[in-house]
């Protein structure tokens, strides 16, 4: 059993420094070759100069006597090498500082990916929010420990292996046994302490992103008007500081044993290198001041090398745990859409041809909470104009989500014959469809026209639409950028609003709009809602979810939601005359507001 444990613990720490190794070129390129390489020539630059200056006491005497003829090549020489030295750092630091940066780009490249991609149901949720900031902290911190650490441990290796070839003369076997003795026992504290702040990180980073969250709240401006109106800094700074606590308290446990780990090491440090500078002076070897202050010298480069190295090693080996997470979550964290129906597909039922989209037996629910839809199926055909209408919590955003693409759902889901679900960006343009939601986008640091098109070309009737919007100028000022907080165009919320409407004018089948009028005042949102209804286009499917009953006279069918199940299915007079829910509903509202 011994020996299969230690297979085991063997065989696992070549797979970490292989996962190391291979994110650590993954993402780096060749470029750190060349970093490697100057790391070493840097170091053993510093081994000469230290060398050199050894020689350079033997050489020149005593200053009373003056210099000797050969002390003035020796100096020369130290002199180049310390100009050499400084130039090396220099270009180390400033390629250092490339490398991380390129590093850096294309590991949150494949961050940014995996947000884009993955299922926004999972997007929104606890643990999802914690993978990401898990990913941006491995992109933002642990390339860069690894890159540090690797050259450190290249740079330490040379100044050690320099340092023993020239103290071996000196000390004998002692100079390698001293070495072996600060790497392991460097290693083995690091490690340990290193693992303890893993562990830390893991524990504390949804507080973390609570202590984020408030601090957004009391310092952004996003909810100021009401931090002002209700005062709410007190008790929210109250509740910040409760989280902040929360993470000092468990910093400080770990803290406490990380110092006592380290305290341990400190005293190994001190009586390792006292014992190797007796040893050296016992073994008869010394015979001048320079060989007494290459002794000195050189043992405490080797020592504190032997201590970067170990140091560096057990930093890097910790990041195995954050780089396996950060694989893990690339290739599994993610949905996989592809395939998700096809355990169903046998089920679906293919649509007819004029059916652009086709429901069947549709139900979701939010995790392990009640569903949410149960058991929903419509058709809606090519060219119709439907709305969805129902009480909050009927299920209406959700149902369009299922309809986007963004929710997996059991049933079938076919939206111009194909899963929107398995995979969002291909299958968004098979199935033709755009959508303008209740919380549209409002993009600052972009163009006008992007804020429509992103990148498409702008068709004359957008330019026309948007001129309406910002009245004259408006052609003058499309490629300038929207936001006061960039200096660009400052837009109300309305015009915010109809730029989002506009972005479902695009040339795409279907278009569905999710209570989009929320910011618009009542006479324009009857205005949009209604020409929007009303407009006719060849193969232009509409689909509405409008809390306006008014509007919906103009649809050429209604959908009426009631706890997650399709209540009434038909057009305006025939809704109307049967008296259900929709009659209630819409009679409610016609004596609030008078709707004739």
């Amino acid at each position: 059993m011994k020996n299969n444990d230690r297979f085991k613990k063997n065989g696992q720490i070549k797979k970490n420094w292989q996962t190391i190794l291979n994110f650590f070129f993954k993402y780096n390129g060749k470029a750190v070759i060349w970093l490697l390489l100057l790391c070493g020539v840097s170091s053993l630059i510093t081994v000469a100069f230290t060398y050199l200056l050894s020689y350079f006491v033997n050489v020149a005497g005593s200053l009373l006597r003056g210099f000797d003829g050969a002390a003035w090549p020796v100096l020369g020489g130290i002199l180049l090498l310390a100009v050499v030295a400084s130039l090396a750092n220099i270009v180390r630091s400033d390629f250092t500082r490339k490398v991380i940066a390129d590093s850096t780009e294309r590991i949150q490249g494949e961050a940014i990916q995996f947000a884009c991609s993955d299922d926004y149901l999972h997007f929104i949720s606890k643990e999802q929010k914690d993978k990401h900031l898990f990913l941006m902290n491995v992109s933002n911190s642990t390339n860069q420990a690894i890159l540090n650490g690797i050259s450190n441990t290249v740079s330490g290796m040379v100044t050690i292996l320099g340092g023993i070839g020239i103290l071996f003369f000196v000390s004998g076997w002692v100079a390698i046994l001293m070495a072996l003795v600060m790497l392991i026992a460097c290693f083995y504290v690091e490690n340990n302490n290193g693992h303890k702040l893993m562990e830390l990180f893991g524990n504390t980073i949804t507080e973390s992103r609570k202590l984020n969250y408030f601090t957004e709240l009391l310092t952004g401006n996003g909810y100021a008007y009401e931090k002002s109106l209700f005062g709410y800094s007190e008790p929210m700074h109250a509740r910040m500081k409760e989280v902040n606590d929360e993470i000092i308290s468990q910093k400080e446990k770990t803290t406490k044993r990380i110092s006592r780990n380290t305290m341990l090491f400190r005293l190994l440090y001190s009586l390792t290198y006292f014992i190797f500078v007796l040893c050296v002076f016992l073994s008869g070897n010394i015979k001048d001041a320079g060989t007494i202050f290459l002794a000195f010298s050189m043992t405490k480069n080797i020592v504190q090398a032997a201590t970067g190295v170990g140091k560096s090693l057990s930093n890097v080996y910790v990041q195995a745990g954050y780089i396996g997470k950060f694989n893990d979550y690339l290739e599994k964290g993610t949905v996989s859409r592809a395939g998700q129906s096809s355990a169903t597909m046998s089920d679906q039922v293919c649509p007819g041809k004029d059916e652009v989209i086709a429901v069947r037996n549709l139900s979701f629910r939010y995790y392990e909470n009640p569903p949410i839809l149960k058991d929903v199926s419509f058709t809606i055909h090519r060219g119709e104009t439907v709305a969805i209408v129902g009480e909050n919590g009927a299920g209406k955003t959700t149902l369009a989500n299922v309809l986007l693409g963004l929710f997996g759902s059991g049933g079938s889901v076919l939206v111009n014959g194909v899963d929107p679900y398995e995979d969002l960006v291909a299958q968004r343009k098979e199935s033709g469809i755009v959508s303008v939601m209740q919380n549209f986008g409002r993009y600052h640091g972009i163009s006008l026209k992007d804020n429509v098109t992103f990148g498409e070309k702008l068709t004359d009737d957008l330019k026309e639409k948007i001129g309406t919007i910002f009245g004259e100028g408006a052609d003058q000022s499309l490629e300038k950028i929207m936001g006061n907080e960039f200096g660009g165009i400052g837009a109300s919320g309305g015009q915010w609003q109809k730029l989002a409407l506009l972005r479902g004018r695009r040339e795409q089948g279907i278009v569905l709009l999710d209570e989009p009028t929320a910011s618009l005042d009542p006479r324009s949102e009857v205005e949009v809602l209604r020409n929007f209804m009303q407009e006719k286009k060849e193969d232009y499917t509409k689909l509405i979810i409008t809390h306006r009953l008014g509007c919906t006279k103009y649809a050429d069918r209604i959908l009426v939601l009631d706890h997650g199940t399709i209540v009434e299915n038909g057009s305006f007079e025939e809704l109307m005359s049967q008296k259900g829910k929709y009659y209630e509903m819409y009679t409610a509202q016609a004596e609030l507001y008078q709707v004739s």
